[in-house]
């Protein structure tokens, strides 16, 4: 969604979690190919350890011979939310937040996110 609105003109900036591996690299290389900022979730330094709860989040699609896919990730192995030690935005979302036009939420976020962090970012938009 974000790289087709960049490619439409408009400016867009990226809020979430890339871990420092590969697979952040790669994703962070793409977003600043199609001019897309990109603003850390959290400010835990924690999230930068190098755990695996703190990397980037992979989703596997798995297509049948029919084209029915479905998705799949780490996340839909644990009974907890894939971002559940994030337990508040950092100034920098919150600062995007405010001067943003609008704010998109992928409906993926509702799952992986506490919320406490959804309502939060829904707020900053009218401060």
């Amino acid at each position: 969604m974000t790289i087709a609105a960049a490619r439409l003109g408009l400016r867009c900036l990226t809020l979430g979690h890339v871990g420092n591996e590969i697979y952040g690299h790669f994703l962070l290389d793409v977003l600043l190919d199609e001019g897309i900022g990109m603003v850390e979730m959290s400010d835990d330094t924690k999230a930068f350890d190098g755990n695996s709860p703190y990397e980037t989040l992979l989703c596997w699609v798995l297509v049948d011979p029919s084209q029915k896919h479905g998705f799949c990730s780490r996340a839909d192995f644990s009974k907890d939310p894939a971002f559940s030690w994030m337990s508040k935005l950092s100034g920098e979302v919150k600062k995007a937040i405010r001067q943003s036009k609008i704010l998109f939420c992928n409906g993926y976020a509702f799952d992986e996110l506490s919320p406490s962090v959804i309502i939060s970012a829904r707020n900053m938009q009218w401060k």
